[in-house]
């Protein structure tokens, strides 16, 4: 009957008797007549854990991130170089929102999802909420002053000192910053 493939007529839960590919049942991508999809519409359920329901417009803070975390590791991001370039991936686990939620909770206001180990993948052990200022520190570009034995960002030394961050970013570049024991460079 199918130029695809065998068919079968099989029986539906419901009771309803409907004819399916074979392949299609085998490889769990037929699971009943319909009346599954009709059910959940009725009930309103998008999705199981209820965070993307695409379909209102409302999709959890959290799941934005998820949706966004993963699609920065991957080769379509116009932004690759900073990721997926670099071998930053997502860990097996969160590959399910549900494990990614549960890992992380929710986010705090004022919060964002920062990598602890900036060269290491977005997982539960290298992942944590972070406020914007800490996650804008924890990239690949910031520039790390050496003082001593205290290793800190160049913003935070301006901040320390009570001058712009330009005014200081450029004596630093123009090797007229010559504070005894100091050194300059992005951290690795």
């Amino acid at each position: 009957m199918d130029p695809n493939g065998a068919t079968a007529l099989c029986l539906c839960d419901c009771g309803t008797e409907r004819i399916f590919n074979l392949r299609s049942v085998r490889r769990g991508r037929s699971r009943s007549c319909g009346c599954a999809n009709v059910e959940r519409m009725k009930t309103g359920i998008r999705r199981a854990h209820g965070e993307a329901d695409w379909r209102a417009g409302k999709r959890s803070h959290e799941y934005r991130v998820w949706v966004d975390m993963r699609y920065r590791c991957g080769p379509n991001f116009y932004g690759r170089q900073w990721y997926y370039d670099r071998g930053i991936k997502v860990c097996g686990r969160w590959d399910d929102f549900e494990k990614f939620l549960s890992d992380m909770g929710r986010c705090p206001k004022g919060m964002q999802l920062d990598r602890i180990d900036n060269d290491g993948p977005y997982a539960p052990e290298n992942c944590h909420w972070a406020t914007a200022k800490t996650n804008v520190g924890n990239r690949s570009t910031t520039l790390w002053i050496r003082l001593g034995n205290e290793e800190i960002r160049l913003s935070e030394l301006a901040e320390r000192l009570g001058i712009s961050y330009l005014k200081l970013y450029r004596e630093v570049r123009s090797s007229t910053f010559t504070k005894p024991g100091a050194s300059g460079g992005t951290k690795k």
